[in-house]
């Protein structure tokens, strides 16, 4: 479980550095308009894993976190309509690379909660 915490928290720091790697430009903002929903998964996601941890014997019942939002896969298929870039400057690599952080996050996140949710079972049983 420590390592999906360190992972996630890996993932948040690498894309923050990524974002100050660049000024806003169009293709950002298509990829946030791409991956918009994520924010909002994430927020849910992991305050329900923090129910997990809160209430044990109401937890157990809850079935672990099972979230796929292949944000890597979503930008592949928007990216293909964006064409060639005009500016040369922008480094359309990064996009790729969050999405890819923001899958391991979502993967991080669910094995929290497979673990969180078999502690809980165990601790009620006993």
């Amino acid at each position: 479980m420590l390592g999906s915490l360190q992972e996630i928290d890996a993932s948040l720091e690498y894309v923050h550095f990524l974002l100050g790697l660049e000024a806003e430009h169009p293709l950002r903002e298509h990829f946030f308009q791409t991956v918009g929903d994520y924010a909002e998964q994430a927020q849910r996601n992991l305050e329900r894993v923090a129910e997990q941890f809160q209430s044990p014997s109401r937890a157990s019942r809850f079935e672990p976190v099972r979230w796929k939002p292949d944000a890597s896969g979503r930008w592949e298929r928007a990216s293909r309509a964006v064409g060639p870039l005009p500016d040369t400057a922008i480094d359309p690599s990064i996009p790729v690379v969050i999405a890819h952080c923001l899958d391991q996050i979502a993967l991080a996140t669910e094995r929290i909660s497979s673990v969180a949710q078999e502690i809980n079972q165990r601790s009620t049983r006993s």
